[in-house]
This record gives structure tokens, C-alpha cells and sequence, in this order.
């Protein structure tokens, strides 16, 4: 939502003569039509319409101005001190045509502040404007100058004039509706830009808190991307959806598709479920009440206490729908979802149906209920895309917050076990209106829980918050019995064969020795010769003598 260029800036006025103004004006509250939920207003044209400054003070939660409307922002606190007034900044961009340096415009930084470097460029080198207000140069968010230079410019100013908090403008989750965002050189997809918006939030976001002060962003295109809006209320108080519900400036035309509505509806209680303000804007003409209350209905479906709504044809009037005054008392349980597709919230005084359809619905209300040109109706027929906020008639009490039933199975052996559910056997039940009901699975003796499918998933806790008729599933694994082995064979240890007996080398005799046995050896030898030899000689002798003596006795023989 960035301003219009050409702001005319109003001289600012003193306290006093605000207090005084407020005063004159009133400052007596409205009573307010449900703690679940209240307002806020958009006022950042040229010249907001402030004729029941009062009022407006009064009926809102939070108004949003420019630093040109310091005096009326002064104005605003002193009839009611419990209101919150955000100045106006965009975090994406540099406006031209400030007076001054000094001078903000609108932005946390002016072009004559801002360096050279933060000038974000395309991809043939030129500085970026944005296609759609030619004003506002693209700035480079990522950058750890910049961001130290848009928040030490926003947080001074917002300090020294009194502010309640600061609105970061544009904190777009895509460039597309401002550029090409293959364009960019520095961040050409929509994960480059948001990475780089993410960097600027977790700086910028604690200072703006660490003061004292609110940080509450527009955060483009949430619903498109809501995973990324999401994560960035860590570093803020809380964010704005614009085009909640509906966009464009034509009455009877840009509902959002039913899927496109269930995600605005969860982004609206995901922020309040982290304890953040939820501010949602839709858009119409100035006096499309049809609008108005199809937006305020949904906001009533997803309110938890820090919701606020309003329907804008433009940022300059403040429009005020007579449903936003009836007294439907507090909410008696959560929103919940008919059959058909309607969904229902039961409030103390009165009750609110909504169709996000393409398709012509009916709902029965349980009670007689008056409102929105319908007296003591009991049941209503719903164009597609419309709501009815209905208050009781006063004969009839507030019916009972309608009943859904929750059903049960179980796939294996095994059981599930809650209140009133004991399955196998007692597998369904049926439950009031926002009960949860906690659920246990029990794996039988020889099997595993393997999981949840259904309304539960995963292997912990199951809880059903019962706001429609819901369904449960749990899976076990039969486990195998363990296979039984066998001891193992023990294998007789090899016989040792013995070392082979090692005959030690002979022994070597020392040279002296041996020569000596040698020497012995030989003279034993001669010996025995010597001794063969005399036998020999001793028997040739006897030989001859023995002849001898036979020739001398032999007869005939010569004397």
C-alpha cells in the first residue's frame, strides 16, 4: 500500500490544542461487540477524513498515519489512551520527491540519504522504480548499512513525536506486483528477495522493539507464501494482510477462491496462536456492506483476542458496517466446518456463518437469531462468498455448540484408547464442538505401532480438536519372533605337530685336534703293518725251516 506521491504535508500543532479538540469531540467508548475481535483503519492518503476523530478513536484498536498527520495522531492518543497509532514507513523503497534530506516521506530513507550503493539495479544496469508508483526507488533491504539507516531514521522520529509502534510497508514476500523479479539484478527470484527481506526484518524488527516501540509489518503477498510470512512474525509484533478475503475496488467481484480463503483464515489464527496482532484489510467500494461483512465474519472465525479488521475502498474515509456494532458476546468454542462446507462460530449473544463457496449453501442455526435484515431466523440460505453475524433473540438462549463424530480404526494388532473411545469395539464417538480429544495406541504382545494417518500422523501424542466430523487411523507392525540360532560348532583346536628335532651341526673340531688324532691314526696304522710284516717274516721262516728238517731226514738223502 504505498502512499501517493504529492503527500501535502500539515504543520503540526501542540499537544494542548489536541487534547482540547479531543475534549470538545467526546471521549466516550463504545461498548465493543466482542472481545474476540475489533478494528482498525488505514489512514495514509493526503488528507484523511477525520471529521469523527472521535469515533474513530473510540471504535479502533489501531490507526495507521504518515508522519505528516502528527497533530491528528496526537489528537487520536488524547481521546483514547489506549489506542495504538503506527507511523507509516516503507521498508522496500526511497521516495523522490522529499522536501529535504532530513525528510522521510514515507520511507525510512530519502534519496538524497541514501548512498549509491543501496540503489538496487536491473539487469541492464539501471536503477529500479517501481512499475506501479514511479516514486519509489527499489532499495537494496539486504543491505546491513541500509537497514542500520532506515531503522536508526524511523525509531528517532517515531521516539520524538510520540508514536505507539512503526508499520513496515511493502515487506513483500515477491516483488511481482511492483517489478520483474527476474529483473533484479542482485535478487532475480522471489527466494533471493525474500531471504534478503528476512535479513532487514531480524535487524530492524528487535531495534524498533528494543525502544519501546511496535513492529507491525505489511507483509505483501502472505497468503501467497504463507510458510515464509509466517516465519517472519518472530522478529515482529505482529502483520498485515492485505486483500483479506477480497481484493479490488468493484463490489460484487475478487472473492477469493475457497482454498485462497482457507489460507487467509489459518494465517489469521497461526499469528495469534504465536501471540502476535492480526490486522486484515479488504477491499471493496466505501459502501459495499455485503463485503464488510463477509470480511468481519471471517476475521470473527479466526479471532482469538488480537484480531482486528477493517473494509477499505480507499486509505483517505473510514467506513463503519452496522454488524460491527452488535453485541455477540464472547466465543463458547472454535470455528468449525458443516458438512456442506459452512463454517460456524457460536458466540454468547450470538452466532456467525460464512460461505467461502462458489455454491449456494444453507445453515440451520440451532436457535432464533436476528441481524443483517433477518429477524428470529432459525436457519439461513448463503450466496456464495457471503456471511451472516447474527445476534440471539432475546427469548431464545444460545444454542449448544453443534456435535461432530470422530471415528477410529485400527490396521494390525493393536488398540486406540480416549474418551469414549476404546477400539477395537467402541470406535466412534461424538464430541461437542471444539473438545479435544486425546488419543493412546496400544501395540499388542508381538507387535509395533507403526503410526498415525488421518487427522494424526507421526508415532507420538494424538489430539483431535473436534470442529468438524473427523477421522483417525492407527497402524501396527506384527513383529517376526526372533530367529533362534544354533551355538555355534566349537572346532576341536588343530593338533600341534612338534617342531622337527633339529640335529645340531657337528661339531667342529678345532684344526689342532684333529691333526693330532690324524697323526695317531697314522701310526696306529704303521703298527699294524709292522706287525702284519713280522707275521709274515716269522712264518716265512718256519716255512723254511720246516722244509729244511723234511729234506734232512728224507731217505737217499747225501750226508
Amino acid at each position: 500500500m504505498p502512499i501517493p506521491g504529492g503527500m501535502a504535508r500539515i504543520w503540526k500543532i501542540g499537544i494542548a490544542s489536541g487534547i482540547l479538540l479531543a475534549l470538545l469531540l467526546g471521549t466516550a467508548n463504545a461498548s465493543a461487540a466482542t472481545s474476540a475481535a475489533s478494528h482498525e483503519r488505514v489512514a495514509i492518503d493526503s488528507n484523511p477524513n477525520f471529521s469523527s476523530l472521535s469515533a474513530s478513536a473510540q471504535r479502533n484498536s489501531y490507526v495507521i498515519l504518515t508522519d505528516a498527520q502528527v497533530s491528528r495522531m496526537q489528537q487520536l492518543k488524547a481521546a483514547n489512551p489506549n489506542l495504538r497509532v503506527l507511523l507509516y514507513k516503507n521498508l522496500s523503497a526511497a521516495r523522490a520527491d522529499c522536501t529535504s534530506p532530513t525528510s522521510s516521506c514515507g520511507t525510512g530513507v530519502t534519496t538524497q540519504q541514501a548512498d549509491s550503493s543501496w540503489f538496487l539495479l536491473n539487469k541492464q544496469g539501471q536503477r529500479i522504480q517501481f512499475s506501479d508508483y514511479s516514486d519509489l526507488w527499489m532499495m537494496d533491504v539486504g543491505s546491513a548499512s541500509y537497514q542500520t539507516q532506515w531503522a536508526n531514521n524511523a525509531i528517532t522520529e517515531a521516539k520524538r513525536d510520540g508514536w505507539d509502534g512503526i508499520f513496515l510497508d511493502d515487506t513483500n514476500t515477491t516483488m511481482k506486483y511492483h517489478y520483474t523479479p527476474s529483473n533484479i539484478a542482485k535478487y532475480p527470484s522471489d527466494s533471493a528477495w525474500q531471504a534478503a527481506t528476512r535479513s532487514a526484518l531480524a535487524s530492524i524488527g528487535p531495534k524498533i522493539q528494543a525502544a519501546g516501540l511496535q513492529a507491525i509489518a505489511n507483509i505483501g503477498s502472505w497468503h501467497e507464501n504463507p510458510s515464509v510470512g509466517n516465519s517472519w512474525l518472530a522478529y515482529l509484533n505482529g502483520g498485515m494482510l492485505e486483500h483479506f478475503a477480497k481484493w479490488g475496488y468493484s463490489a460484487g467481484s475478487g472473492y477469493a477462491d475457497q482454498g485462497t480463503w482457507q489460507t487467509m483464515l489459518n494465517t489469521a489464527k497461526y499469528a495469534q496462536s504465536q501471540g502476535k496482532v492480526f490486522l486484515g484489510v479488504s477491499d471493496s467500494t466505501n459502501t459495499d456492506a455485503a463485503a464488510a461483512r463477509y470480511g468481519w465474519a471471517t476475521t470473527l472465525l479466526a479471532a482469538q483476542g488480537t484480531a482486528d479488521f477493517a473494509l477499505h475502498g480507499d486509505y483517505t474515509n473510514e467506513n463503519w458496517f452496522p454488524e460491527y456494532d452488535y453485541d455477540i458476546g464472547g466465543s463458547t468454542g472454535a470455528e468449525s466446518t458443516d458438512s456442506n462446507g459452512v463454517h460456524r462460530r457460536v458466540f454468547s449473544k450470538g452466532i456467525v456463518v460464512v460461505n467461502p463457496t462458489a455454491g449456494q449453501l444453507s445453515a440451520s442455526l440451532g436457535g432464533s437469531y436476528s441481524g443483517s435484515g433477518l429477524t428470529n431466523v432459525s436457519s439461513v440460505s448463503l450466496a456464495p462468498h457471503s456471511a451472516y453475524v447474527l445476534t440471539a433473540s432475546a427469548t431464545s438462549p444460545p444454542p449448544p455448540p453443534p456435535t461432530y463424530t470422530l471415528t477410529v480404526s485400527v490396521a494390525g494388532t493393536g488398540s486406540v484408547r480416549g474418551s469414549g473411545i476404546n477400539c477395537p469395539g467402541d470406535c466412534s464417538e461424538t464430541y461437542a464442538s471444539g473438545t479435544v480429544v486425546n488419543l493412546t495406541a496400544t501395540p499388542a504382545s508381538g507387535s509395533t505401532f507403526s503410526g498415525w494417518g488421518g487427522r494424526c500422523s507421526g508415532t507420538g501424542a494424538c489430539s483431535v480438536t473436534m470442529c468438524g466430523v473427523r477421522s483417525v487411523r492407527a497402524s501396527f507392525t506384527t513383529t517376526p519372533p526372533p530367529t533362534t540360532t544354533p551355538p555355534p560348532t566349537t572346532t576341536p583346536p588343530p593338533t600341534t605337530t612338534p617342531p622337527p628335532t633339529t640335529t645340531p651341526p657337528p661339531t667342529t673340531t678345532p684344526h689342532g685336534n684333529g691333526h693330532k688324532k690324524a697323526k695317531r691314526h697314522k701310526s696306529k696304522a704303521r703298527l699294524r703293518k709292522r706287525k702284519r710284516a713280522h707275521r709274515s717274516r716269522r712264518a716265512h721262516r718256519s716255512r723254511r725251516a720246516h722244509h729244511s728238517r723234511r729234506a734232512h731226514h728224507s731217505p737217499g738223502a747225501v750226508a
